[in-house]
């Protein structure tokens, strides 16, 4: 599937926070003005592929910028999944875990309210303990049998990234140089900036690379490489990776399924990022590749490109009647970006 639709997931978001939570659509309510949002290059997308029926793969990428007593904070929240099954069961499960995390972690950014960076490696492992428990309500209610999915995510705020990861779903995050936004000041890319797997994969060939007994070119063709060993939904109870990394301004993060990263290999991956600081471009390069080489399987990438936050956020306007409340400006990317806000009511500090 796709990223989800704006307005359904809107009006779930909304639901899902404390009574009397309002949501706007309409850009002329916004109290964001657009020159208050710091700037996001974020590009993302799937797609079924060559060989498959139907699309298994899920994707939300976000920026989230909170108002709250006169400061504006911003983070973005980056997820990919893949879902398994057979049927509709791994299409349901890929999304549900994808909209569960979502909704956790932005529950998360809207319960903090102290000055300090937040930590939000609790947050994520929350967020894939809940899109778990949700996958298997729906397997439960559905009767659907194996079905499950890989989730990934990426949770940015100011120069740290929080990663929490289940299956063979890859983040990848270039190091040791800056691969530059095209047409901005000191534009092109580092000989130096390396694009490094951050994740491991939880898969049988997975296990046999970490043991030494093949190495990871060996591994793209395996008979085993679509075993996985730990899933959102399956296994007696979810043991995700939560780790943090540093992500400077220019710095960027890649999320895919094991239909990116099982047709090119890692150097193929950094050579395209290396040689195309457009992401726009960067992603259709990739796309290109993966159906030049007959697509097997369904396929979806999130780029995401970290940007120096303006030193003085302007201003936001605010309706009447705003005390005591927190406004959320949230944006999604896609191939295209759509947006929509909403008015919380602040709880008090417990």
């Amino acid at each position: 599937m796709n990223a989800p639709a704006i307005v359904p997931l809107a009006r779930r978001l909304t639901d899902s926070l404390n009574a009397g939570a309002r949501l706007l659509i309409q850009p002329k309510e916004f109290c964001f003005p657009d020159n208050s949002i710091p700037p996001a290059d974020i590009y993302a997308f799937t797609d079924r592929g060559l060989k498959r029926d139907d699309n298994q793969d899920s994707f939300l990428a976000a920026t989230l910028h909170v108002w709250r007593r006169g400061d504006v904070r911003s983070f973005a929240a980056l997820l990919v999944a893949d879902g398994m099954g057979g049927g509709r069961g791994g299409d349901l499960a890929a999304a549900a875990a994808v909209e569960t995390a979502f909704f956790h972690v932005t529950r998360g950014i809207l319960a903090h309210n102290s000055e300090a960076t937040p930590d939000f490696s609790p947050i994520v492992r929350q967020a894939v303990e809940a899109a778990d428990a949700e996958v298997r309500r729906i397997a439960a209610e559905k009767r659907y049998t194996d079905m499950g999915t890989t989730l990934v995510m990426g949770v940015v705020s100011q120069d740290r990234l929080t990663i929490g990861n289940m299956g063979d779903s890859r983040l990848y995050k270039s190091r040791n140089g800056r691969i530059s936004a095209s047409g901005a000041p000191g534009a092109g890319v580092s000989d130096a900036c390396r694009l490094v797997q951050e994740t491991e994969d939880h898969s049988l060939v997975g296990e046999i690379v970490k043991s030494g007994m093949i190495d990871k070119a060996q591994a793209r063709t395996h008979k085993l490489r679509s075993a996985i060993t730990r899933a959102v939904g399956q296994g007696d109870s979810p043991t995700p990776d939560i780790f943090v990394r540093s992500l400077a301004a220019g710095e960027t993060a890649m999320l895919c399924t094991d239909g990116v990263h099982g047709v090119m290999n890692d150097a193929e991956l950094e050579a395209v990022m290396q040689k195309t600081p457009d992401l726009r471009v960067a992603a259709g390069r990739i796309m290109q590749t993966v159906l030049s080489r007959e697509a097997p399987d369904n396929f979806t990438l999130v780029l995401y490109r970290a940007v120096a936050a303006p030193s003085t956020p302007d201003y936001v306007r605010l309706p009447a009647g705003s005390e005591g409340k927190v406004i959320l400006r949230v944006r999604l990317f896609g191939e295209t970006a759509s947006e929509f806000e909403i008015h919380v009511r602040e709880e008090p500090p417990a």
